[in-house]
């Protein structure tokens, strides 16, 4: 009796291959290993979703570079625009104004 969908699978579908599986046989396991090893290497070389994943590290790190060459370059005349600005603020009095005839 079997209880598997799998067993039953089979049962109604006598053509219907079987999944691989490694041999229980000694002298053929050597060789399904190999088979196994062959297969994973072959969807690997198939497999393309690193080589995007490698683009888009390559691209990141790129922009990220480039934005920190062009910070190196302005720092200076942002800092000293800054003081500029700061020191002609320095000599403005903000309070409240006087309303006349008060």
């Amino acid at each position: 009796m079997c209880t598997s969908r799998t067993e039953i699978g089979a049962e109604q579908r006598p053509d219907r291959k079987r999944p691989w599986r490694m041999s229980e046989e000694p002298e053929h396991l050597e060789r399904d290993i190999e088979m196994k090893a062959l297969n994973i290497l072959k969807r690997f070389a198939k497999d393309e979703d690193g080589a995007v994943t490698v683009d888009w590290v390559v691209l990141t790190a790129a922009i990220v570079g480039l934005g920190l060459i062009v910070m190196t370059a302005i720092r200076p005349g942002v800092s000293a625009l800054a003081t500029n600005i700061g020191d002609e603020l320095s000599g403005w009095e903000v309070g409240v104004p006087e309303i006349p005839g008060s």
